[in-house]
């Protein structure tokens, strides 16, 4: 089964707006991003966030080894 992008990324979203709201409480987002699968060597958690958090109105900028293929795969997204 493949990430819904607006059902799973919603469920993302909602549970970290309330972690957010929350200061100290510690939850774990696996269960939302099981379906993710990268384009590129990253986990599959930041993946997940990173589909919640960015569009086509959002500069970014990675660090890492593999910034330009993984800015790219953001791009493309």
């Amino acid at each position: 089964m493949k990430l819904d992008k607006v059902h799973d990324i919603q469920k993302i979203y909602r549970k970290v707006l309330d972690l957010m709201s929350r200061p100290g409480k510690i939850a774990n987002i696996s269960d939302e991003v099981k379906e993710v699968q990268p384009i590129v060597d990253i986990f599959d958690a930041t993946f997940g966030l990173m589909l919640m958090l960015l569009d086509m109105e959002v500069s970014f900028h990675i660090v890492s080894a593999n910034s330009e293929k993984i800015a790219q795969m953001i791009s493309q997204l």
